[in-house]
C-alpha cells in the first residue's frame, strides 16, 4: 500500500470520528434544548416539583443546564410560597456554575414575601445585596408591600427610601403599599403621604 493511499484513508477515518463528534454535540445540544424546554412548560405551569424531578436527573447524567431552567424553577417555587425549596435550587444553580442573575435573585426575596415573611424577605435581599448580585425593581417593592401588609410603616417606609438610594425610582405599587399601611396605623401621615404622591408622579390608588 502506497503512502498516498495510507494518507487517504487516514484522512477519511479522520473525518468519520470528526462527523461522529460533531453529531454527538448536536444531539447532546438537543437533548438541553429539550430538557430545558420540559422543565419551563412544567415551572410555568404550577408544576414546579416535577421540573425539578427533570433537572435532578439531568444532573445526575452529568448533562449541562441552561441557567433559564434553573431561573424558571425557582421562580415556579417562589410563587408557589415554597421558600425552601427555592431557595434549594438557587445554590444549586451556583453549584452547577450558573450564574444566579436577576430573575433568580428577585425570585428569591419573592418566595418569602409570598410566604408573608417580610423579615427573612427583607433578610435575603440584604444578603444578596452584601455579595452583590443584581435585584430588580420588583424585589424592593415586594420587601415594601410584605411589610405594608403587616401594618409595619417604619420599615415598608425604610425600604421605600432604600429603594431610591439603590438607583430604582419608586413606582405606584410600593408607594401605594406604603399608603395603605399608614392608613391602618396614621391617618394624618397618611394623608401627608398622599398629598406628596403627585409630586413624585405617583398616582395614589387605595384599592
Amino acid at each position: 500500500m502506497t503512502a498516498a493511499v495510507l494518507l487517504a484513508g487516514y484522512d477519511e477515518d479522520s473525518q468519520a470520528a470528526a462527523t461522529l463528534a460533531a453529531a454527538r454535540i448536536l444531539d447532546q445540544a438537543s437533548s438541553e434544548a429539550n430538557a430545558t424546554a420540559r422543565i419551563s412548560q412544567l415551572a410555568q405551569t404550577g408544576r414546579p416539583q416535577q421540573a425539578a424531578q427533570i433537572l435532578l436527573e439531568e444532573l445526575a447524567a452529568s448533562r449541562a443546564i441552561e441557567p433559564s431552567a434553573f431561573d424558571t424553577l425557582i421562580a415556579a417555587f417562589a410563587t408557589q410560597g415554597c421558600a425552601e425549596e427555592a431557595t434549594e435550587w438557587f445554590h444549586r444553580m451556583a453549584a452547577c456554575g450558573c450564574k444566579q442573575g436577576v430573575k433568580a435573585c428577585s425570585a428569591l426575596v419573592t418566595a418569602w414575601t409570598v410566604r408573608r415573611d417580610a423579615a427573612k424577605a427583607a433578610e435575603v435581599l440584604q444578603e444578596l445585596e452584601e455579595h452583590g448580585k443584581d435585584l430588580d425593581q420588583y424585589a424592593y417593592t415586594s420587601v415594601i408591600s410584605a411589610f405594608a401588609d403587616k401594618a409595619n410603616t417604619t420599615a415598608a417606609k425604610d425600604w421605600f427610601d432604600g429603594m431610591a438610594r439603590k438607583g430604582f425610582t419608586p413606582d405606584v405599587a410600593a408607594a401605594n403599599a406604603v399608603l395603605k399601611s399608614l392608613v391602618q396605623t396614621n391617618l394624618s401621615a397618611a394623608q401627608s403621604w398622599l398629598q406628596s404622591m403627585p409630586q413624585q408622579e405617583l398616582s395614589p390608588s387605595l384599592s
